[in-house]
């Protein structure tokens, strides 16, 4: 048995465990809204959390939806035995190359390309073999020779290279992204992935949450009842799929088969337009988003094409429950901020929904204009006639009143007689390098029109898309508004206090009507910590804990709050179950290692130690505690080995 005297520094390497749990990063919280009472204007302003009036009327319990059903799909390959040509054309569409396996699939990237590097000591290169594709991260020391490389062999790729490609790494059915990403432009390249910064990475433990796979892949096998958390296969249909956009298709193929065509209210819910448009009888197995009324037809496109700032899953749903045919808010909210571009010409890199809606062009329509005024559902316009096809697009509208230029100005280069180039210019994505897209604001002159936001510094009020307020009951509105004033306070620390306060009051009014609710009783437990109310966070999260035993957030914060107040005991057992959940987390083996060295545990603490440089092999607050561990142990040549590690990292 190794020496379990430690020497109470020891404990510093682990200090920088707690900088980021006062507030907890929740992946499915939002941004920002309004404070609730506009007299609170100071954040040290104390608030008297009172009980409702004794004449106030009981809030009813709110109603959890059934689940929706995950069947009734057969496949786009199915579909295109009877609509081949459609899918002929749509095969050329980026939308159906939107994710794949690696390796093999839609390959674009040049895997010969030479190592990269980044501010710093470390490289990074991609190596392909014929079975798999592996990202290094390596560090060089002082003469070029290679320290250590951590090689991580990636699994799927999103995106559909257009653009770029993001590779995804298949941990056991938790999905994380490589810190390396392909980027088209300028003939292609390797780099760091988007919100990498190269000296304050994560490595390879950025989640590839619900939300962001359900959008870029066409199918996946989410594991019911878990947040991000998938089976195997993980891609049921990778690309975007004909049932993205027409609904489960086994009811209408089976109707077909059996020549069948029925004419009534639609399977989907949905709000049907004219029954003669397109001639004959509708069926009504499946959807046409043509057919539909025009919100529940944009609401198609914007199950993906809708970011904004950010959007959250109703009380009971799950972001895979959208059905072509409802309408979005009926599934989740979205908090948007305006057009989202910036005085600086930069925009988020999907937030053309947002452009779109904040354009003439959009306002005036009275609903008619939609996205498939412009795109075509199932092919894209080729580049050398792309001009050509647009301009007669914009024409459909503007035919009497067409470009006010004469005709040998406007077909000089480079406008070369396209409207989008002088009223859809491209627009830097501040999100993402290396990228770009087109203006949908549909600006009458760029060099007039400002944008609605000026500075990203200054604060502006949220509004939920659509008006969604108007349709959802108050204790959801009061849900999504305290959600994302807890995120508001993260990006606001000098008002933080008071935001908190006013998101507690919120969030607590809903819990009254949805008391099993995880995600406003995960937002009220970020709450009760960032006002250090330790005690009342802990039951927040032990009440989460009971909902749902494995949810990754309520057990790292109770862990942590275990960690802080020295009950070891109790801190051990909550880690030991997140790292059963979850064990690709470098911090939550710090954490742990630091408990079980804090009870006698010394040989299971080393042991937990290696295990996080294994994940992050330049971790010197990790190695340095290694150092100094193994000397207190009695292993000197560890403890040497850990040493002459830190001494060529750091140039020596």
């Amino acid at each position: 048995m190794r020496n379990s005297r430690w020497p109470l520094a020891l404990r510093g390497w682990s200090v920088g465990l707690s900088a980021g749990m006062i507030l907890l990063a929740a992946g499915f919280l939002s941004r920002q809204w309004p404070p609730v009472d506009e007299g609170l204007t100071s954040p040290l302003q104390p608030v008297a959390i009172k009980p409702p009036p004794a004449d106030e009327a009981p809030v009813a319990r709110a109603v959890k939806p059934p689940p929706t059903p995950a069947d009734g799909f057969v496949g786009s390959d199915v579909c295109a035995k009877c609509h081949t040509a459609i899918a002929e054309t749509y095969r050329s569409h980026p939308m159906f190359r939107s994710a794949g396996r690696v390796p093999g699939e839609n390959e674009v990237e040049d895997f010969k390309s030479p190592p990269f590097s980044a501010p710093g000591s470390r490289r990074y290169r991609v190596e392909r073999t014929e079975t798999e594709v592996v990202h290094h991260e390596f560090m060089v020391d002082a003469s070029g020779a290679v320290i250590a490389d951590l090689a991580v062999p990636v699994h799927m790729f999103i995106g559909s290279g257009t653009r770029g490609k993001t590779y995804m790494v298949n941990r056991g059915g938790l999905l994380f992204e490589s810190l390396i990403s392909w980027f088209s432009t300028d003939g292609g390249r390797w780099d760091l992935s988007p919100g990498y910064e190269p000296l304050n990475k994560r490595n390879f433990e950025r989640r590839i949450r619900d939300a962001c796979i359900m959008c870029h892949a066409g199918r996946v096998a989410n594991t019911p009842g878990e947040d991000d958390t998938f089976e195997n296969p993980v891609l049921l249909e990778a690309p975007i799929g004909c049932e993205r956009c027409h609904g489960p298709g086994a009811k209408h193929v089976a109707r077909q088969e059996a020549g069948v065509v029925a004419s009534g209210p639609s399977d989907s819910g949905g709000a049907l337009r004219d029954d003669s448009i397109g001639g004959g009888l509708r069926d009504d197995s499946i959807v046409n988003p043509e057919r539909l009324d025009p919100a529940r037809r944009e609401s198609v496109c914007n199950q993906c094409h809708l970011q904004g700032e950010q959007f959250i899953p109703r009380y009971g749903r799950t972001f895979y429950d959208f059905r072509p045919g409802q309408l979005l808010d009926e599934v989740w909210t979205v908090s948007v901020e305006g057009s989202e571009v910036r005085e600086d010409g930069t925009t988020r890199a999907v937030s053309q929904v947002q452009q779109m809606h904040s354009s003439a062009c959009y306002r005036q329509s009275a609903g008619r204009m939609s996205c498939n005024s412009c795109h075509p559902a199932h092919s894209v316009p080729d580049s050398r006639t792309k001009a050509d096809y647009y301009r007669r697009r914009c024409q459909e509208c503007h035919a009497e009143r067409g470009c006010v230029l004469p005709q040998a100005e406007r077909a000089a280069p480079p406008a070369e007689n396209s409207c989008i180039h002088c009223h859809m210019p491209r627009l830097a994505a501040r999100d993402i390098p290396h990228t770009s897209q087109t203006d949908h604001r549909v600006v009458r002159s760029p060099k007039v029109d400002s944008p609605k936001i000026p500075n990203p510094a200054v604060n502006f009020d949220l509004e939920l898309f659509d008006h969604a307020e108007e349709r959802l009951p108050r204790w959801e509105v009061d849900r999504v508004r305290g959600i994302n004033l807890v995120q508001r306070a993260q990006r606001e620390s000098l008002k933080a206090t008071l935001y908190l306060r006013e998101a507690e009051l919120l969030l607590r009014s809903s819990l009254r009507a949805a008391p099993d609710d995880v995600r406003a009783l995960a937002a009220l437990g970020q709450a009760l910590t960032g006002q250090e109310r330790t005690g009342q966070a802990r039951e927040c999260f032990e009440r989460l804990l009971e909902i749902e035993p494995r949810n990754e957030k309520a057990l790292e914060a109770l862990a942590e709050f275990c960690h802080g107040a020295g009950d070891f005991k109790k801190g051990i057992q909550y880690g030991q179950r997140l790292l059963t959940v979850n064990p690709w987390i470098v911090r939550n083996h710090a954490r742990q290692a630091d408990m079980l060295r804090g009870v006698g545990r010394l040989d299971e603490a080393l042991d937990i130690a290696e295990q996080a440089l294994g994940l992050d092999p330049w971790h010197t607050q990790i190695r340095s505690w290694l150092v100094e561990a193994y000397r207190i142990a009695g292993d000197g040549a560890a403890s040497r080995r850990h040493a002459e590690f830190l001494r060529r990292m750091r140039g020596g």
